[in-house]
């Protein structure tokens, strides 16, 4: 059975009853006074929802980062990491920018961090190939050299580290359809937070936007880690002679 701790039900209920306070406030001093009350209920609703399913921010594109996001460089969010990073992605990051991001990422792994990090990238002689190309407007074989190169820079920086080290960074390939680019920091822990970046049918990759939420126990965070935990699980371990992609 669930222990529910009177004292955090109360302290919930008066929270959201300032939050609903300082949104009609808000509403009246942008001049929101005519807007009917049925509007102003459905903010509040919506308010409500998206905090019961740990919505924490939402970036309408990459270049939200920059203005939004608490760390606006990947390197710089994968180093929020206290204890452990999984990543499923399609190739993490555009060529130029791979290899500092390579290169962070062992950083993380190495000694005083000492941070798990699990990376999965779309297998470049995978059955998804095809299919995502089509799916973000590129070129089959442009997309396969963008994920091989992505391997080859996660795996260059993993021969860095000392055998000890390498242990605590894991290269992964998957072999399924991307619904979206996920990264999960410390889901196992109390201030968990997962980002799932979504891009639009063959729209630039610029132009994707995300959403990060955080809360264990809130339903939709909860699912999400799931879902892509479970990914990262059945994914397969990198194998530069069976994975990497010949021209």
């Amino acid at each position: 059975m669930i222990s529910v701790n009177p004292g955090d039900v109360i302290v919930g209920i008066i929270i959201s009853l300032i939050a609903e306070a300082l949104i009609i406030v808000f509403a009246r001093s942008l001049g929101w006074v005519a807007l009917p009350f049925r509007t102003i209920r459905h903010v509040i609703n919506l308010h409500n929802r998206l905090e019961l399913n740990g919505f924490y921010n939402f970036y309408a594109s990459r270049d939200d980062y920059v203005r939004f996001r608490e760390a606006p460089r990947l390197p710089d969010y994968l180093g929020l990491a206290q204890k452990s990073i999984k990543v499923c992605a399609l190739w993490m990051a555009e060529s130029t920018e791979m290899e500092g991001v390579a290169n962070a990422i062992a950083e993380l792994v190495r000694p005083p961090r000492n941070i798990e990090v699990t990376i999965c990238i779309v297998n470049p002689k995978g059955p998804a190939v095809d299919s995502l190309a089509s799916y973000l407007d590129m070129k089959t074989e442009e997309t396969r050299t963008r994920t091989t190169n992505a391997l080859m820079r996660l795996c260059e920086s993993r021969e860095t580290l000392a055998p000890k080290e390498k242990e605590r960074f894991k290269i992964k390939v998957y072999n399924a359809m991307p619904a979206a680019s996920v990264i999960l920091i410390d889901t196992n822990t109390e201030y968990g937070r997962a980002q799932i970046d979504i891009k639009p049918y063959k729209t630039p990759r610029r132009f994707s936007f995300s959403f990060e939420l955080r809360g264990r126990g809130k339903h939709l965070y909860d699912l999400c880690v799931g879902a892509w935990e479970r990914l990262v699980e059945e994914s397969e371990d990198f194998d530069p002679l069976k994975h990497l992609a010949t021209t």
